[in-house]
């Protein structure tokens, strides 16, 4: 049982070298959150709604062709049946 917790305890000091040895420079961080936080903005005010529609759209044309489901059931009400229902 000792040698699992020094195992385990190796372990994390293993990762704890390994997670404070991984140096990020704070200016690509900024400018990475700069870009996403525009690209974020861009897409909220709708910027990417014709690209996403040209993208559904074409997606919708190369599925597979399906059959129709057999358990819709199309009524047509004519102002004949409307008629014929208030008597």
């Amino acid at each position: 049982m000792a040698i699992k917790i020094m195992e385990l305890i190796n372990f994390f000091q293993w990762v704890n070298k390994k997670i404070n040895s991984l140096t990020i420079p704070i200016p690509i961080i900024t400018i990475h959150g700069v870009i996403i936080f525009c690209l974020l903005f861009f897409r909220h005010l709708g910027g990417f709604q014709p690209l996403e529609l040209v993208v559904f759209d074409l997606m919708m044309y190369l599925r597979p062709y399906e059959e129709p489901d057999p358990r819709l059931l199309i009524v047509e009400i004519t102002e004949k049946d409307i008629k014929a229902l208030k008597q």
